[in-house]
């Protein structure tokens, strides 16, 4: 990579590793241009994120959350300042790829959301939030994978938002602790759980029947998702499916779980990531040969997904 420093990359290889096993396993079927770039875009977005978790206070969180805003714009500005690593690798992925500012600022937002303890009444609510956090990715990796029709973006926004229920369903006991409750509050009181006691086994089955309703609207997330497969490369089709099985694959743990569910964290094994992404090959090869008569070549992205 001639842009960016050869550490620089490595440090982005070292970052998602650490930050998502899924990911930089998915990653690895990725044409090595846009591997790269995509560990670059997942370096600032863990950094974004970080600056939120590792906060010792609400207070700090917002000085922190602020310092990134200012960094981010000063990486898509193209300000000639000394800034540190993850912005110096979002400038070149933001640059090269032509990303719209708005995804990477909606990305902040969401992030403020966090930090501002926000909560949902309904499921509506909670999908501004995912799209914010997660749909949002989506569209930025459109840019860099590239896609043959715009008409991928949405499909590649609902995938980032099935992911980040998928997330939400694993991650409700620690996401309480952690004083953030994301399930929507209608569905808890229909179902007679007050929302402090979300994270208590007395009603861990009532709270994981809403977090199966939870993994549906995931589900039909994830096929809006699948449909754009269709408009990408044979590679790179393959490692988006394969991130795509093993996240739904998550949610699927989840509930298997059971009287045990969120006692340990969710994940998948290797060798289940293994027949996962053999299985994701033999998708996208069936998909590619029913629309054997959509031909893929990379077109200029002119529009700017917005939400709702």
């Amino acid at each position: 990579m001639n842009e960016v420093s050869l550490k620089l990359s490595e440090k982005s290889v070292t970052t998602i590793k650490r930050g998502s096993k899924s990911f930089s396993f998915a990653g690895m079927f990725l044409a090595k241009e846009q591997r790269e770039a995509a560990y670059l875009l997942y370096m600032w977005c863990r950094h974004v994120d970080d600056a939120v978790d590792e906060a010792p206070s609400k207070e700090e969180a917002l000085k922190r959350l602020e310092a990134v805003r200012e960094g981010t714009v000063a990486a898509i500005q193209g300000v000639n300042t000394k800034i540190a690593e993850p912005y110096v690798a979002f400038a070149h992925v933001f640059k090269k790829y032509k990303i719209p500012e708005h995804y990477p600022l909606e990305l902040i937002e969401g992030m403020a959301m966090d930090v501002r303890g926000d909560e949902y009444q309904s499921f509506e609510g909670l999908h501004l939030y995912c799209y914010r956090v997660a749909g949002v990715v989506g569209l930025m990796m459109s840019h860099v994978i590239g896609i043959s029709d715009e008409e991928a973006l949405k499909n590649a926004c609902d995938m980032g938002c099935a992911m980040q229920l998928t997330n939400i369903s694993r991650d409700v006991v620690t996401d309480f602790r952690l004083g953030r409750v994301y399930l929507p509050l209608k569905e808890l009181k229909a179902k007679g759980i007050p929302r402090n006691c979300v994270a208590s086994k007395t009603h861990r089955k009532e709270v994981l029947k809403v977090v199966e309703e939870l993994l549906k609207k995931a589900d039909e997330l994830y096929q809006s998702g699948d449909k754009g497969l269709v408009y990408l490369n044979w590679k790179t089709a393959i490692a988006i499916k394969i991130a795509r099985n093993i996240y739904s694959d998550i949610g699927r743990i989840v509930l298997s779980q059971k009287s045990v569910v969120w006692e340990s964290r969710a994940h998948t094994s290797f060798l289940r990531k293994i027949y996962l992404a053999a299985k994701s090959i033999f998708q996208v090869a069936i998909l590619k040969i029913k629309f054997k008569s959509h031909g893929w070549e990379r077109r200029p992205i002119d529009t700017t997904w917005r939400f709702g």
